[in-house]
């Protein structure tokens, strides 16, 4: 489909493209039923820059038949990739995990960053 191009043509540098951009591409791939590949990617890339999201940029509507107004498993898999981060648990082999921090450089996540963070899911917690 046009979105899963648009995925995978986008420059893979952080910060490269705006969350909120990533967001609303993410939500496309949600509507339009896109593979789970690129919905993965857009989640792994929103959780590198989830401190610039806004609440209204997570409510993602919730699937029909679903008890939720909102889809919160997906917000729940991009605050997980933001918590990854930190503790290095996105990548099982240490050797890859080298390898590609000397291409990607470090990804440590700083306080400031954590308690924007923080604050966002508590005022998404409050719709």
């Amino acid at each position: 489909s046009l979105v899963e191009t648009i995925i995978w043509l986008l420059p893979t540098e952080s910060n490269a493209v705006s969350c909120s951009f990533l967001l609303r591409l993410l939500r496309a791939a949600c509507v339009l039923d896109c593979g789970e590949m690129g919905k993965k990617e857009l989640i792994r890339r929103i959780g590198h820059q989830l401190e610039e999201a806004s609440v209204a940029d997570l409510l993602f509507p919730s699937s029909e038949g679903e008890n939720t107004v909102y889809d919160i498993d997906l917000v729940l898999n991009i605050m997980v990739e933001f918590m990854r981060l930190d503790d290095g648990s996105d990548l099982t082999n240490k050797q890859i995990n080298d390898e590609l921090q000397e291409i990607r450089g470090p990804t440590v996540v700083s306080d400031s960053a954590k308690v924007t963070v923080a604050k966002l899911l508590d005022g998404y917690l409050a719709e």
